[in-house]
This record gives structure tokens, C-alpha cells and sequence, in this order.
């Protein structure tokens, strides 16, 4: 079946489909299953030369696949020359091209030589095997194109001096879309908390669960047993409320806690028999979810990181504001984690904390990329991952998942 005509691209002149019996679209194909391999490359720009200068030496790339039909995906932020050779009686049917930066067109492809025509599409970069944008390529395009997976995938930063090599498939597991589902525990998440650990309906990481619901007019505010609203005025003897992270209320002695962001940053303790508020510093250290075990009469308080620095610091603090726990975590204990951001130029995500039961944290994390005009490639649904964080021990699991376009999450 045809598809619809879109842009074809071509290092001299554009092509038509119709002249040389190719097809070309900037929408999926036929997502049923389909004979033959995806295998994707991606590179960011050509080569930065003496000077810092751009140069664009051809990206080369192999295909040795004699007998097997061969879609080839070729992402790029800046203008690449793509030059593809094949072995003898190796089939490419579909060349996918995608370029992020402006001036799209300035890429160009060969295959064996001669001028190819292209199936233009909007995707995201990726030359690593990890990151938001490389989650998107494994599973997204299997799933537009009738592919079970991702056979292989190369990438570098920029034009490598080896052509890259595609001969078979690759046993990365990375390379699957659902390559975390073995690593899910569900089982581990507290009655309590399984709503919130498996629930798609949260905000974004940015978006704080109590501003505004909580604290408004310098004063904190909610619901008693009685459902009457009670409203506690901040004192002028504490810093003023810079942006608020996180707030609770401890049920069994109306203590309100609450951690700001920005700045020094505080944490505010409300002490209702001495009718008294504390603001204790947080020395610079940027808070960006809070939680509060009424059980244990603990707080639990991630740190924003910047970049991959250190691994993830999350504090456990007493109902004092003491500091009992300080943990630092590697970034591979929490599995998933490096999906749903750009580990080679972004902030570390932050990991939310939806709520504490039995011992046991549930914190979220989201892509920031799902931030209107954060992202320019077509999609549906979001890329997030729960997980449950033994506040005594700092032990992490996997509770739930979900990426864009595929999910897992118990029935």
C-alpha cells in the first residue's frame, strides 16, 4: 500500500516518488507486522576541526544484511552528508530521514552511491543508548512501522572515523521498548500508595501539589477531621515563602511542615501547642519534592541535582528538621531513571514524592520534555517512572512505568 506523498529529499534535487517508484511521508506507516529489520543511526553534527570549526565529513554507514529488508532511520541535530554502502543483495525499501535544526533540507543521503529518496520525519536525535530521545526512537518507530523492536543502533557525537556497521541485531536490551518490564515490582508498593504509584494522572515536575491548595497569602491552610478549613498565618518573624515545594500535616499532633525552593530555602515547622513557627535553612540546597510519614514522624526531601554529578541526594529528616539520613544513591539504582531526561545536557529529572506509607516512599519522576512547546515530534501519552524508596534503608525498586506510547503498569 502506498503512502502518502510528504517531502523527499535528495543531495542535488528533490525527487518524486512517482519517478522513482519510492514513497515518502511525514506520518507512520502500517503498523502491523512487516518482514525485515529497523536499525537506527544518529550523530549530532559532522566535526568540529582545528579552530572550532565545522566541517561535514560524510557520516558512513554498512549495511550487511544480504536478503533481509532493511528500513534505515538517520537522526541528526545539524546537517549531516550520509553515505550508505551495501553488501551484495542487502534491500533498503525505506530510508527514514530527520534532522532537529533548522535548515532540514541540507541534509542529504546516499545509498550505493546514488542519490536516495527519503521518507521525511520529525524525530528527536539521539547518539547514545540512553535518554528521553533515544527512549522515543525504540518505541515509537517499531510501533509506526510494524517493527517487534529496534535490531540495532549506533551513534556518536560526531562523524566517526569508522563507518558504523550494521550486521545483524544487537543484543542490547536496551534496544526493546519494554526492556524494563523484567525489573517492575509491584508487589512491592503499600496498599496505601498503590493509587498514587500507578496513577498517569500527576503533574508535572515543575508544578508544586500544594501551591496555591495549600499556602496562599502568607498562610498555610487545610481541612480538619471535621472538614472545617483552618488557616495558620505565617508569622513575621520567619523568611518570607519563595516558591513552596512541598507541604504536610502531620494528623496526630496538627504539626505543619513545609520546604521552599530558591535561594537559601527553608524548612517551616509549625508547632501548634506553643502556637509558634521555625524556619530552619536548607544551606543552599534545592528541594524539589517533599513527603511526611506521620508513623515514623520523618520527612523525606530529594535534592535537585545538576547534571549527573555525585549520584541522587535525597535527606530523611526528623520532626525537628534534624537530619537523620543523608543518602546519596548512583543514578543506575533507579532503573529507568536516564529515559526520561538528556543525561549529556540536562538537569538530572526530579523525583517527586507522592506519598509515604509503611516505611516506604513513592516518588515519581517525569520528562520535562512534556512541557508545552517542549516538544517538537508528534506523540501521545508521557514517559514516567514510580518508584518505591525504603526510607530506612535507601533501597530502590521499580513500582510502574510508562513510555510514550507503550505502558506497563499492573492490570
Amino acid at each position: 500500500m502506498a503512502l502518502c506523498l510528504a517531502l523527499i529529499l535528495a543531495p542535488q534535487a528533490a525527487l518524486r516518488a512517482e519517478e522513482t517508484g519510492a514513497a515518502a511521508s511525514d506520518g507512520p506507516a502500517l503498523a502491523m507486522p512487516v518482514e525485515g529489520e529497523l536499525y537506527i543511526a544518529g550523530v549530532y553534527a559532522g566535526r568540529i576541526g582545528p579552530g572550532h570549526k565545522l566541517r561535514r565529513p560524510p557520516v558512513v554507514i554498512t549495511l550487511d544484511r544480504p536478503g533481509i529488508a532493511t528500513t534505515l532511520a538517520l537522526t541528526s541535530n545539524d546537517p549531516v552528508i550520509w553515505e550508505v554502502s551495501l553488501t551484495p543483495g542487502t534491500p533498503v525499501p525505506r530510508v527514514l530521514l530527520s534532522q532537529m535544526a533548522e535548515g532540514g533540507d541540507r541534509s542529504t543521503v546516499t545509498v550505493a552511491g546514488k542519490p536516495a529518496v527519503v521518507q521525511w520525519r520529525i524525530l528527536p536525535f539521539s547518539f547514545t543508548k540512553e535518554g528521553e530521545q533515544f527512549r522515543y526512537l525504540v518505541t515509537r518507530l517499531p510501533a509506526d512501522f510494524g517493527f517487534d523492536r529496534v535490531a540495532d543502533f549506533q551513534g556518536s557525537y560526531e562523524a566517526p572515523e569508522e563507518p558504523f556497521l550494521f550486521a545483524g541485531p544487537g543484543d542490547d536490551p536496551r534496544l526493546k521498548a519494554d526492556y524494563l518490564a523484567p525489573l517492575v515490582q509491584p508487589e512491592a508498593v503499600p496498599e496505601a500508595s498503590r493509587p498514587l504509584a500507578f496513577s498517569r494522572e500527576i503533574p508535572l515536575p515543575e508544578v508544586s501539589f500544594t501551591q496555591g491548595r495549600f499556602f496562599a497569602k502568607d498562610s498555610f491552610r487545610y481541612t480538619d477531621a471535621n472538614g472545617a478549613t483552618v488557616t495558620v498565618p505565617l508569622s513575621k518573624d520567619v523568611p518570607p515563602v519563595s516558591w513552596l515545594v512541598g507541604a504536610a500535616r502531620d494528623p496526630e499532633t496538627d504539626r505543619i511542615y513545609a520546604v521552599t525552593y530558591g535561594g537559601e530555602g527553608y524548612l517551616y515547622i509549625w508547632d501548634p501547642r506553643q502556637k509558634l513557627w521555625s524556619a530552619l535553612s536548607m544551606q543552599g540546597r534545592d528541594a524539589i519534592g517533599f513527603g511526611f510519614d506521620s508513623q515514623s514522624k520523618t520527612a523525606l526531601v530529594p535534592l535537585q541535582q545538576h547534571f549527573r554529578r555525585g549520584g541522587l541526594q535525597i535527606l530523611r529528616l526528623d520532626e525537628q528538621g534534624e537530619v537523620l539520613t543523608a543518602f546519596t544513591l548512583p543514578y543506575d539504582a533507579f532503573p529507568g531513571l536516564t529515559d526520561v531526561y538528556d543525561p549529556e545536557n540536562g538537569q538530572v529529572p526530579h523525583l517527586i514524592v507522592l506519598g509515604i506509607a509503611g516505611g516506604k516512599a513513592v516518588l515519581r519522576t517525569t520528562s520535562r520534555r512534556y512541557q508545552p512547546g517542549m516538544r517538537p515530534w508528534p506523540g501521545d501519552g508521557m514517559t514516567w517512572r514510580s518508584y518505591v524508596f525504603d526510607i530506612e534503608t535507601g533501597a530502590v525498586v521499580l513500582a510502574a512505568y510508562e513510555n510514550e506510547g507503550a505502558k506497563k503498569r499492573p492490570e
